[in-house]
């Protein structure tokens, strides 16, 4: 091996061995012995691998350019360290087993933490994801920011355990309590804007449509009506899982109906009552 080589090992083993460790694992001192002694045979399986976990991780995730370096990382070092068990329990699967997946869940927390703030909402969740990927947007501070991940990361080892678990209501609870009013208030805004905008250009063509838009201050009642449909959103989206309290709160929202809301319900009813008018003239002989 020539001189060069030599030392470039040196220094990335050098570098591997002083990050491998930055999570604690019982056999520590075993990992340390077994990459000293078989690194290079080490790396030549598991770095080729590694390339392929993180190309996997990037089809099947949203990884920004920034965090791909950092990602990698932590698949190289994962893998190395689950090698050492290889050797050291060579014959017997059952250890080496629970030993690598004792390894994969130390590192499952460092790998979420970068993928659950950017797009990737199936991880822990929709709604403490979207405040972490929008932190900046929101005005959210790092400690407050270093809450809701931790509860994040708290939320996808549930969601990992149990897929299905419903974990709506702790989102809400969390945000609730983490989140100043404000930032609360932001959030729905925020997140519910696209559906908001969609419902007021579709209940403004069908109001075009029916001739009833020159009723309406387009600028004051359009306004009016972006406003209420953001309440009754956020009402539906707190209350998802609560029937009762959703209908009562949603109730007393409508007493409040601005008239562009009115006209649409009123236009709706109409197209109702002629559907069920026109489904009765078809028996008619």
């Amino acid at each position: 091996m020539s001189t060069n080589k030599t030392i470039f090992l040196s220094i990335l083993f050098s570098i591997v061995i002083s990050s491998v460790y930055c999570q604690p694992l019982r056999n520590k001192q075993v990992e340390d012995y077994i990459i000293n002694k078989h690194f290079l045979d080490m790396i030549k399986g598991v770095y080729p691998q590694a390339e392929e976990l993180s190309m996997e991780y990037s089809l099947k995730y949203y990884v920004p350019i920034t965090k791909k370096t950092e990602l990698q990382c932590f698949i190289r070092e994962r893998e190395l360290r689950k090698k050492c068990y290889d050797y050291v329990f060579a014959d017997s699967l059952l250890k080496r087993v629970k030993c690598k997946m004792e390894i994969d869940s130390i590192y499952r927390d460092s790998i979420n933490t970068i993928l659950i703030s950017t797009k990737n909402r199936g991880i822990s969740g929709d709604n403490i994801s979207y405040a972490l990927q929008y932190s900046k947007l929101l005005d959210i501070n790092k400690t407050q920011y270093n809450e809701l991940m931790q509860e994040a990361i708290i939320i996808a080892r549930i969601l990992y355990a149990k897929p299905q678990e419903n974990i709506w209501d702790k989102e809400m609870e969390v945000l609730a309590r983490i989140l100043n009013k404000k930032q609360f208030t932001n959030f729905f805004l925020n997140k519910n804007a696209d559906i908001v905008t969609k419902a007021i250009e579709s209940g403004w063509k069908k109001l075009e449509e029916a001739g009833l838009t020159e009723k309406l201050d387009s600028i004051n009642d359009i306004n009016k009506a972006y406003t209420y449909y953001h309440k009754r959103q956020r009402i539906k989206d707190v209350y998802r899982y609560h029937n009762g309290i959703q209908k009562r709160q949603l109730a007393e929202l409508r007493k409040a109906e601005p008239l562009f809301v009115r006209l649409l319900e009123a236009l709706k009813e109409k197209e109702e009552i002629e559907k069920s008018n026109n489904i009765g003239k078809e028996f008619i002989w």
